[in-house]
């Protein structure tokens, strides 16, 4: 089973040198059902997201930039578990650039009221996650901004619309 591992690892690196690059493999053995079907190779693999931090550093000040993959709970302020990669990649920019501030934008969609500052909520949870990660207070800030600027008219028509103006967004304030 290792040597199968291998096998499939050697491939992916000929057909995709720098996709590969940091695959793990491991052998698992063989299984006690003796069926030919359970001789398999499984790979697992994390679609990298958009590169965050190339797109902030070509940015001037108050350009935005959408935190792709950064996605709450329906309805909720509670991050997903699948946005921990986006908002632990938008805490390691700001590690890496510490005279870099920004301001983060929160939106919603499908409807035109924000009631409960949803928008607002989101967006200080990406805020406080940053502050709690020793980014400093002075660095960053956080405004929702509701339905009030949406990538496309509301009423959205698809879901890929509604996911458009369902977003956080940093906009540069400073990178001096």
């Amino acid at each position: 089973s290792l040597r199968r591992a291998r096998n499939i690892k050697s491939l992916l690196d000929s057909l995709m040198p720098n996709s590969s690059k940091n695959a793990e493999f491991q052998g698992i053995g063989e299984l006690p059902t003796g069926n030919l079907l359970d001789r398999k190779v499984v790979i697992y693999y994390q679609q990298k997201a958009d590169n965050l931090a190339a797109k902030i550093n070509a940015a001037k000040v108050g350009d935005k930039i959408t935190l792709k993959n950064l996605n709450f709970e329906p309805g909720q302020d509670v991050l997903l578990p699948s946005s921990e990669g986006a908002i632990r990649e938008l805490l390691e920019i700001m590690k890496a650039n510490p005279k870099l501030k920004i301001a983060i934008e929160g939106h919603i969609c499908c409807s035109e009221e924000d009631d409960r500052n949803l928008s607002g909520l989101r967006a200080k949870v990406v805020h406080d996650y940053l502050l709690n990660n020793q980014i400093k207070s002075s660095r960053i800030s956080y405004k929702g901004y509701g339905s009030k600027r949406p990538i496309y008219p509301l009423p959205e028509k698809t879901e890929a619309e509604r996911i458009s103006n369902r977003r956080v967004e940093v906009r540069i304030l400073s990178t001096q």
